[in-house]
């Protein structure tokens, strides 16, 4: 008679490192799928740290990709935030009309830039002469926005009820949770910008990107603007649960100065203007300016697996961090990746129990 005899990766919790985006997606899937989790981190759901950057984001689902894992990572997070519009009113993700306006023609840099024309609802060519624009080239469609803070509280009732559970925890190394769960052996490394110090991984690639917008109330908030042009995209995103537009848009890589630059602001309200005078006056009912840190990367986020020794097993590491601009963009494409590979992992680690079984 055969029997299956359990291992410690099929009894174990999976530890997620940070509660970001990326790690609340990736314990949410996980959860889903069975697995038990613990996240750990410094920042939670609620917290303002600038450091905490999915609080902070525009979080526009955005069609920038390189490589084709970043398409499939975009076009998984964009179908599931789509489905949550519709589905799930608590998670705060909405469905409006993007009118995105080129200064040149994407298309004659690079055929490809469009790609997600096909897979995106309702995408359409607008000319520029209709609504008398000086850019080269428009496009519209559908797309998800989501509206960050309640967002995360909706993942972390997500986690808890699932049965998962999250702890206030500023973990400063691997040792430390080889230590506190000699018994895990999956890491799930969210860490974002903290994998830059984090002990164990030392990640030299990652630095610190800043965000700077301006929140205005408007009653205007269905429908989104953006405008590519020159180093800094400008963009108006509504906040149509809150009635508020987020204006910006700054990018400064190696910068984390927590105060707020009023000529940066000015200068966002300037450019939001002149997108979509309609829709920002020049002067708007300002709410607030917030500041963010992305987690950058040299070279791109980092999605991968590596195997160390913990104290007692061999433990899997999986690395999620480094998204900058678009960790909402792929977060649920991120998750189902992670979930994908705890799953394999798992699966390889059944068989080979039942081979010592036989």
């Amino acid at each position: 008679m055969t029997t299956m005899k359990n291992t410690t990766f099929l009894n174990t919790d999976v530890i997620v490192i940070g509660a970001g985006v990326i790690g609340l997606t990736a314990a949410r899937g996980l959860l889903l799928k069975g697995f038990k989790v613990t996240v750990l981190a410094k920042h939670v759901p609620g917290d303002e740290n600038i450091y905490y950057a999915s609080n902070w984001a525009g979080a526009m689902w955005a069609s920038e990709a390189k490589t084709s894992e970043e398409r499939r990572l975009l076009l998984a997070t964009y179908g599931q935030l789509m489905r949550l519009a519709r589905t799930e009113p608590d998670a705060a993700v909405h469905i409006v009309r993007i009118e995105e306006r080129f200064h040149e023609n994407p298309l004659l840099e690079d055929p490809t830039s469009l790609w997600f024309s096909e897979f995106v609802d309702d995408f359409e060519v607008v000319d520029p002469k209709g609504i008398k624009s000086d850019d080269a080239f428009i496009c519209s469609y559908k797309l998800p926005v989501v509206d960050c803070p309640v967002h995360l509280q909706w993942l972390k009732s997500q986690v808890t009820s699932l049965g998962g559970e999250i702890k206030r925890q500023e973990v400063a190394s691997l040792s430390e949770i080889y230590a506190a769960y000699p018994q895990s052996t999956v890491i799930v490394n969210a860490s974002g910008l903290g994998a830059r110090t984090l002990d164990g991984v030392n990640d030299s690639k990652c630095h610190p990107v800043r965000g700077q917008n301006v929140l205005v109330r408007s009653e205007q908030t269905s429908k989104l603007y953006y405008h590519t042009q020159g180093e800094q995209d400008t963009y108006i995103i509504p906040r149509p649960g809150s009635k508020l537009l987020v204006c910006g848009g700054v990018f400064q890589p190696g910068r984390d100065s927590p105060v707020v630059d009023a000529a940066t602001a000015a200068d966002e309200i300037r450019r939001t203007n002149l997108l979509a005078p309609h829709v920002v006056s020049k002067n708007p009912d300002i709410v607030a300016s917030i500041i963010g840190i992305r987690p950058g990367r040299e070279g791109g986020y980092r999605l991968e697996h590596e195997t160390r020794q913990g104290s007692q097993n061999k433990v899997h590491i999986l690395h999620a961090y480094g998204h900058e601009h678009n960790g909402y963009s792929m977060s649920y494409g991120t998750a189902d990746a992670l979930v994908a590979m705890v799953s394999d992992l798992h699966w390889e680690s059944s068989i080979k129990t039942r081979q010592i079984s036989l």
